[in-house]
């Protein structure tokens, strides 16, 4: 969580400062690794063993378009968002003024 919390500032951040020429639009762009640093239940429904190491890394990526508030769009490389996770966020997000949340997986 601390990730995607960190992936959010920087888009955030990224798209506040002011354009020196009215006629452009403000953009930002993060990516952050979140491989996890330790084994995870695999998602299978014919076991429940951890994972064995990283094949390769998963990261989450945004795309922050415009101003008062942005446009954030977030993707990661995952499966699902546990419904704590995304209510958490949604709370985080409408303190900065955000209006909308949509998921998906």
């Amino acid at each position: 969580m601390k990730s995607l919390v960190l992936l959010f500032t920087m888009v955030i951040l990224a798209g506040c400062s002011e354009p020196s020429n009215p006629d452009l639009t403000t953009v930002g762009v993060a990516k952050i690794d979140i491989t996890p640093d330790e084994p995870v239940p695999l998602i299978n429904e014919l076991t429940t063993e951890l994972s064995k190491g990283v094949a390769q890394p998963l990261y989450a990526r945004a795309f922050a378009i415009g101003e008062n508030p942005p446009v954030v769009l977030v993707g990661f490389d995952g499966i699902g968002v546990p419904a704590h996770l995304t209510e958490g966020l949604a709370k985080r997000l409408s303190a900065a003024r955000s209006r909308r949340l949509s998921d998906s997986a």
